[in-house]
């Protein structure tokens, strides 16, 4: 009989303004999900409704990323990185890309050590 055992990675955490934090997503989660938030940002922009309603799809798409940055690393962690600052249009989605491209550097990371040659 073969006996296999697989092996879970290490937690991955980032460092981000002195906080540490779990990753709580796994990398393709996480893009996944960026992608959509932003082509969704990018419709509201470029929609046609009228301003209140591109306000509204604005500001849910704020809310959206502020939730998808707290789901990958944990509970506040919009307001452990960025504090009482407010979280605009802009921030956010650089916030939102900020933390995808630390969280697939660290997975980028953690596999190419995972098969260095020694």
């Amino acid at each position: 009989m073969r006996k296999l055992t697989f092996e879970l990675p290490k937690q991955r955490q980032l460092e981000i303004n002195g906080a540490i934090f779990d990753i709580k997503k796994n990398d393709t989660d996480v893009i996944e999900t960026a992608m959509a938030l932003h082509n969704k940002y990018t419709n509201a922009i470029n929609t046609n409704a009228d301003f209140l309603k591109k306000a509204e799809m604005v500001v849910g798409s704020v809310r959206e990323i502020e939730a998808h940055i707290n789901d990958i690393l944990g509970e506040d962690a919009v307001y452990k990185i960025i504090g009482d600052t407010p979280l605009g249009v802009t921030e956010a989605i650089k916030l939102m890309m900020f933390v995808c491209q630390g969280v697939m550097e660290e997975y980028n990371a953690t596999v190419a050590e995972k098969y260095k040659d020694d």
